[in-house]
């Protein structure tokens, strides 16, 4: 599974599935979108899957702990100083999808790598705002290229206008994602990287 493909990005930029002429490059585009994407939520792939991750708690943490995959559909098992918690012990905090793990009635304590948690995080049903936001990244990534280094030509009186080869005129720059992309990608994304 993965966030936008091939035939997605090709019919978005009005190009005919028949036309196969520059659909290898166009694949890398969109292997390179989603693979940007996946890294924001720390995930390997968009589907359902699970990831069991080591966490430092040195001091006791009352807030909990955010989970480095995201996001989180449920928690498979925690363990505490080699010891098994009961799932009645600790809860996903909402929003869940942002993977903050808390425990009920007492703090996380522990040491150094002594919370060991197995969780499932990403999408039964990937959100359509993501999908768009990961085709508008490959489309971007396609003008840019095209574009590099233009930015406007007027035909009156000719004129023409170079641009810094890493920006573009929808917002976009090179390392940077699209004003669209950005916006898709605000409700679902913490504002912040975790610590662990």
């Amino acid at each position: 599974m993965s966030f936008t493909d091939l035939a997605t990005v090709k019919i978005a930029l009005r190009i005919p599935a028949a036309d196969t002429t520059q659909d290898d490059y166009l694949q890398e585009l969109v292997d390179g979108a989603n693979n940007e994407m996946l890294s924001l939520f720390n995930l390997t792939d968009t589907a359902p899957t699970t990831y069991t991750n080591t966490y430092d708690v040195i001091d006791g943490i009352s807030f909990g702990i955010w989970l480095v995959e995201y996001p989180a559909i449920s928690i498979t098992s925690v363990t505490a100083s080699g010891q098994l918690l009961d799932a009645s012990d600790y809860y996903l905090k909402r929003p869940k999808s942002f993977g903050l793990l808390a425990r009920k009635n007492t703090d996380w304590f522990g040491g150094q790598q002594e919370i060991v948690i197995e969780h499932i995080a990403g999408w039964v049903v990937v959100p359509k705002v993501l999908i768009r936001a990961a085709t508008v990244l490959a489309i971007s990534m396609y003008n840019l290229e095209i574009k590099s280094g233009y930015r406007s030509e007027k035909i009156g009186q000719y004129l023409y206008t170079l641009g810094s080869p890493s920006g573009g005129s929808d917002g976009a720059t090179a390392g940077d994602f699209p004003a669209q992309t950005k916006r898709a990608l605000a409700q679902y994304l913490r504002p912040f990287a975790p610590s662990s």
